[in-house]
């Protein structure tokens, strides 16, 4: 897939910030992504992102991008969520993860068009 958990994704951007023993120069340093990647976290969707973040490197790739139910079930009994607040808030990360699937997909689009831009210049050039 490509997509990695946050935990994941801040620690690779943490290992690429850091000169390495053979570079001349230490590297440009970059932030991930994390506005790209997901809407900003406030007290009112805190569980939201909480159960989101646990699950969020289990994405499938079957007819499009999606999150198992059984996934985001296994998050909430990590975490606790009380059985009454389970439907409510699998609901929310379901829309979550359907609006990040909707960016994934648009970065992939966008990515795809760029890489067939520079095989047709690179077909040009010769």
């Amino acid at each position: 897939m490509g997509r990695q958990s946050c935990r994941d994704c801040k620690a690779t951007y943490a290992a690429r910030n850091k000169k390495a023993p053979w570079d001349k120069v230490a590297p440009v340093k970059k932030d991930p992504p994390c506005r790209k990647c997901k809407p900003e976290e406030n007290q009112d969707n805190k569980q939201v992102f909480d159960v989101y973040s646990r699950c969020s490197d289990q994405w499938r790739e079957s007819g499009g991008l999606w999150i198992a139910n059984a996934d985001i079930e296994a998050a909430m009994d990590v975490i606790g969520v009380p059985v009454g607040d389970r439907l409510d808030l699998f609901d929310q990360v379901k829309l979550l993860a359907s609006e990040v699937a909707l960016h994934i997909g648009k970065e992939r689009e966008k990515r795809r068009q760029e890489e067939e831009e520079k095989l047709k210049n690179r077909g040009k050039a010769r």
